[in-house]
């Protein structure tokens, strides 16, 4: 995601605190699984090499994992704690991305299970929707792959889709995907004008249907093709939406399955 972004590592430390210039950036999370109750994670992320320099998680109050002067101590199933040293193995993030976490508590398998569903689609840019895609298993995290992926689903998810839209584009009549050579994709939107269907191409598609092209399918269909995410991100939701519409698509989002974090510069 820094990649895209075209981040380097310093643009991660917060402009309040350039005297200090800190080198790493402290978290506290908590988690609340109905399997193993409350999971809290503490850790240290240093911003040069990508990765946690100090971590700590506790189940229920119970230590279960934590990394003393580069060794990680992890928590068996069966109680029983073992020792792994970590100095000379080279890993970004978490050191939980060494583990084979079924062999562990299992608050650290629900953990990482947790972070690696979460997906964030905060750099969704319409520009990227309106071109041609091959087939993904989900849009891409600036909709890059959308026509691909609205190719890759089953007539009732589609069908399901175009209801959930005509909530908000009462003239739309349905949506295709038409194939070119090399796999690549393009949607195509079929809406009532007059008494005749007008299709447009997706290039010619108006920014906020895209977004919430986008949105609705991430957060309201489960396919059968994708793996649901137990979070998702957006940044901006209300971008390129039409006011009257935002109140909404959040209603609608508030009887997700999903956890959902948004971001929004409206009052």
């Amino acid at each position: 995601m820094a990649e895209r972004r075209d981040w380097e590592a310093s643009d991660l430390i917060s402009r309040f605190d350039q005297l200090n210039k800190p080198r790493s950036i402290s978290f506290s999370i908590n988690f609340l699984f109905p399997e193993t109750g409350s999971v809290t994670w503490k850790g240290d992320f240093n911003i040069r090499s990508l990765s946690c320099t100090s971590e700590s998680i506790t189940v229920d109050g119970d230590l279960v994992l934590e990394t003393p002067k580069h060794k990680l101590r992890v928590k068996r199933k069966d109680d029983v704690w073992e020792l792994i040293s970590v100095g000379d193995l080279e890993f970004q993030g978490s050191a939980l991305s060494l583990l084979k976490t079924d062999e562990f508590h299992p608050g650290l398998g629900l953990l990482k299970e947790y972070a690696l569903s979460l997906q964030s689609l905060e750099l969704l840019n319409p520009q990227d929707m309106k071109r041609r895609a091959r087939e993904g298993g989900d849009p891409g995290s600036g909709g890059e792959r959308l026509a691909g992926y609205l190719h890759g689903l089953k007539p009732p998810e589609r069908l399901e889709l175009e209801r959930l839209l005509r909530e908000f584009y009462s003239g739309l009549q349905g949506m295709e995907v038409k194939s070119f050579r090399g796999g690549w994709k393009e949607l195509i939107a079929t809406e009532g004008w007059g008494t005749r269907p007008l299709k447009t191409r997706a290039r010619h598609l108006n920014d906020g249907m895209l977004r919430m092209i986008a949105i609705l399918s991430q957060t309201q269909l489960l396919t059968a093709n994708s793996k649901p995410a137990r979070c998702i991100l957006f940044d901006e939701i209300e971008n390129g939406i039409n006011p009257e519409l935002v109140r909404k698509l959040i209603e609608i989002l508030l009887k997700s399955p999903n956890q959902i974090i948004v971001t929004t510069h409206s009052p």
